[in-house]
């Protein structure tokens, strides 16, 4: 594993290689020395404005740094420079759907505006699934950004075919439990839940969103007390789930 001294060295010795500043940026980043992972970058990109990987390292950084317009311009340059590098729309579809979410759930209460976000962020998803079909994440993001727009069945679609590519993505059968209980079809709902947990004993939001549909769709306050009760356990602070708790109780 190469230090930073040891890029330094390099560097020296072959001050035009791109790739070593690249390199050292990203050890930059691992140390959060943002500013100076960004002047490599910068370096990069200088010497080799058609390198599509210094403009997605610094993209990332930029992200790290809250400046999510200029993360968007790196994705979107490497996407000129290299219209295969999946990783691009990946990140540039994941700042999208942040910006989605903050509209529709983060206090915006913009729904359309939401909704075209996340229009932008399936776009950038399919693309990356046209670059990469055998993905099983990508299928996931653009299913979650499917369920935010509501659009259920296309979100179904979307899991079934990641658990279809990975058979043990705790994640997917999560997410298709979700998009599952939105549908009212609370037995598949479950059986997700169920799979999910089976697949990560830990996954502590399974636990959570399998309670909420026992305790506010399903009126089982003793299962949905037993799932709580196993929150607590990962999640010690998790406030919402104490006071759930102590509701449900108050209804037996």
């Amino acid at each position: 594993m190469k230090s930073i001294a040891d890029y330094d060295q390099e560097i020296r010795q072959d001050p035009n290689n791109a790739e070593l500043y690249r390199l050292r940026g990203i050890k930059y980043v691992e140390k959060s020395d943002y500013d100076r992972a960004i002047n490599d970058f910068d370096q990069a990109i200088r010497i080799d404005p058609n390198f599509a990987r210094p403009y997605i390292n610094r993209g990332l950084t930029f992200e790290r740094k809250n400046d999510p317009d200029r993360a968007i311009a790196d994705y979107s340059k490497a996407m000129q420079v290299d219209p295969k590098d999946v990783d691009a729309y990946i990140n540039r579809g994941g700042l999208y759907s942040t910006s989605g979410a903050a509209h529709l759930y983060g206090g915006e209460n913009d729904i359309d505006l939401g909704n075209s976000f996340f229009d932008l962020a399936i776009a950038d998803y399919t693309q990356a699934v046209k670059i990469d079909p055998n993905n099983a994440t990508v299928y996931v993001y653009r299913g979650m950004a499917y369920s935010s727009k509501k659009d259920f069945d296309l979100a179904i679609m979307d899991f079934d075919q990641a658990v279809r590519l990975d058979p043990d993505y705790a994640n997917a059968y999560w997410q298709r439990g979700n998009a599952n209980k939105e549908k009212k079809d609370f037995d598949r709902a479950i059986a997700d839940y169920n799979q999910a947990l089976q697949l990560d004993p830990n996954h502590f939001p399974a636990y959570n969103d399998r309670a909420l549909m026992y305790y506010f769709d399903l009126g089982s306050c003793e299962k949905a007390i037993a799932d709580w009760e196993i929150v607590l356990q990962l999640k010690p602070n998790h406030s919402t789930a104490r006071m759930l708790i102590e509701r449900a109780k108050g209804e037996m």
